[in-house]
C-alpha cells in the first residue's frame, strides 16, 4: 500500500463526516422550520377563510382545534417509525405527510382543508416528538445550544408565515390558498436535506455521534418514566404550556381585530409575538443546561405570559404591541425550556425519546380542547375575557408543575445501582455499567 494512501483515506473520511454534520445541522434547523408555519399562517387570514367557504362557529373552533389534535392523536406514532425506520428516515417520512396534507388542504371545499390539515398536523407530530431526540442522540455535549438553535428556527418561521400570509394573499388577488402554497416551499427544502441524509449510508451519520447514542436513542416504554415524579412535573408542565400557546397562536389576531386592529396588523401583532420568542429560545435552553436548578428560569417565563394575559383582558388596544412583546418572552420561553428539561433530566436517548413522546401526547391532547373552548366561550359571550381568564388559570398549573419539573435533582451515585438517575427510573437497557 502507497504510504500516503492511509493517511488520504482518513483526510476523506473526516471530510465526509464533517459534512455529513453539516448536512445534519442543517436538517434540524429545516425540520424545526416547517414544525409551525402550516398552523400559524392560518389566524391572520380565518375570517377571510370562513367567509369564503361559508364556515359555522363550530366549524371554525373545529378547524383551530385539528392541528393540536392531531399532535397529540400521533405522537405516540413517533418512536414505533423511529424503531422501524431509524431516525433520518423517519423524519423524512414526517415531512413528506406534513407537504402532502398542506398540498391537500389547498383543494376547493370544506373537505379538503380538514383532510389536508389532518395530514400536515400528523406529520407535525411525528417532528415534534423526534426534534429532541436528534438533539440528545447526535449532539449531547450541546443539548442546550442545539434545542435552542431549533426552537429559534421554528419561531422565526411561524413569525415569517403570520406576518407575511395577509400581503402574499393580498398580491394573488384575494386567493388565500395561493399565500398558503408559497409556505410549503420550506417543506420541499427539509425533504430534500433529509433525503440526502436518509440516503446515506447505514451507520454513517452513527459515526459522528457519541459512542451508543444512536443505538440509545431507539425508544423503550414509557412505563418506567411515568413513576417519576419529576417526568409527570415535565409532562404537566408541557401540557399547560401547550394549550396557552395554540390559544394564542389560533386567536390572537381574532382577540386584537374584536378591539378594531385590521387583519394585517393583527398578524403582524401575531408574528411579534412569535419573532420575540426567537431569541428567548436561543438563550433559555443554554441556561437551563449550565445548572441543575432551573426553576429560576420561570420567574421571567411565567411573569411576561401573566403580563400579556393580563393587558389583553384589561384593555387589548391600549396597548397592543406591548402585550404581544411580553407573550413573546414568556411563551418564547415556556417551550424551550420544557424541550430542553426532556433532554436534561434523562439519562439517555431512549428515555428522552419516552418522555418527550408521552409529554407532547399528553400536552396535545389536552391543548387540543383549548382553542375549540376559547372559540365557543367566545360565541357564547360574546367576549374574549372569560377565555383569556381561563388562560390565566391554566397559567397558574404551568407555574406550579414548572416549580416540580425544573427543581435539583440528587447527584448520580458514584456507582450506578438499580434505582434512578437524574430523578428518573432506569430501564434496564439505560443503566450504565460502573466505571473502573
Amino acid at each position: 500500500m502507497h504510504p500516503t494512501s492511509r493517511p488520504s483515506r482518513a483526510r476523506g473520511e473526516q471530510d465526509h463526516a464533517t459534512s455529513g454534520t453539516v448536512l445534519l445541522l442543517a436538517g434540524v434547523a429545516l425540520l424545526a422550520a416547517t414544525l409551525r408555519p402550516s398552523i400559524a399562517l392560518v389566524g391572520p387570514i380565518l375570517a377571510q377563510i370562513r367567509s369564503d367557504l361559508g364556515l359555522s362557529s363550530t366549524e371554525v373552533s373545529l378547524l383551530s382545534a385539528l392541528p393540536v389534535l392531531f399532535f397529540g392523536l400521533f405522537a405516540p406514532a413517533a418512536p414505533a417509525l423511529q424503531r422501524r425506520l431509524g431516525i433520518p428516515r423517519s423524519v423524512l417520512a414526517a415531512l413528506i405527510a406534513l407537504l402532502a396534507g398542506s398540498l391537500l388542504r389547498l383543494a376547493p371545499g370544506w373537505e379538503g382543508l380538514v383532510a389536508g390539515t389532518c395530514l400536515l398536523s400528523a406529520g407535525i407530530a411525528v417532528g415534534n416528538v423526534l426534534l429532541p431526540v436528534l438533539a440528545k442522540a447526535y449532539f449531547p455535549a450541546r443539548i442546550g445550544l442545539l434545542t435552542g438553535v431549533s426552537t429559534m428556527s421554528l419561531n422565526l418561521a411561524a413569525a415569517s408565515a403570520a406576518a407575511t400570509i395577509v400581503p402574499l394573499t393580498a398580491m394573488a388577488g384575494g386567493q388565500w390558498r395561493e399565500g398558503m402554497l408559497v409556505w410549503t416551499a420550506p417543506a420541499a427544502a427539509a425533504i430534500l436535506c433529509w433525503a440526502a441524509l436518509a440516503l446515506r449510508r447505514p451507520g454513517a451519520l452513527d459515526r459522528d455521534a457519541p459512542a451508543g447514542a444512536v443505538a440509545a436513542a431507539r425508544p423503550r416504554t414509557g412505563s418506567s418514566v411515568l413513576r417519576s415524579r419529576t417526568a409527570r412535573s415535565i409532562i404537566a408542565f408541557t401540557a399547560s404550556q401547550s394549550v396557552i400557546y395554540y390559544c394564542i397562536l389560533s386567536w390572537l389576531p381574532s382577540i386584537y381585530q374584536s378591539h378594531g386592529a385590521s387583519a394585517a396588523s393583527s398578524g403582524v401583532l401575531l408574528s411579534i409575538t412569535t419573532l420575540i420568542g426567537a431569541p428567548v429560545a436561543l438563550v433559555v435552553p443554554s441556561l437551563a443546561a449550565r445548572t441543575r436548578d432551573q426553576r429560576w428560569l420561570l420567574a421571567p417565563v411565567v411573569g411576561c405570559t401573566a403580563a400579556g394575559l393580563a393587558g389583553l383582558l384589561l384593555d387589548a388596544a391600549s396597548a397592543p404591541a406591548l402585550w404581544a412583546i411580553l407573550l413573546g418572552v414568556g411563551l418564547g420561553g415556556a417551550f424551550p425550556l420544557a424541550l430542553a428539561l426532556f433532554a436534561i433530566k434523562t439519562p439517555s436517548s431512549d428515555q428522552t425519546a419516552s418522555l418527550s413522546m408521552l409529554a407532547q401526547t399528553a400536552a396535545y391532547l389536552l391543548a387540543a380542547a383549548g382553542p375549540f373552548t376559547l372559540g365557543l366561550l367566545h360565541d357564547r359571550t360574546g367576549s374574549w375575557s372569560a377565555g383569556i381568564a381561563l388562560l390565566i388559570a391554566c397559567l397558574a398549573v404551568e407555574l406550579a408543575a414548572g416549580l416540580g419539573a425544573a427543581r435539583p435533582l440528587p447527584q448520580p451515585p458514584a456507582q450506578d445501582t438499580p434505582g434512578t438517575i437524574r430523578g428518573l427510573p432506569l430501564s434496564a437497557t439505560a443503566s450504565k455499567k460502573p466505571e473502573s
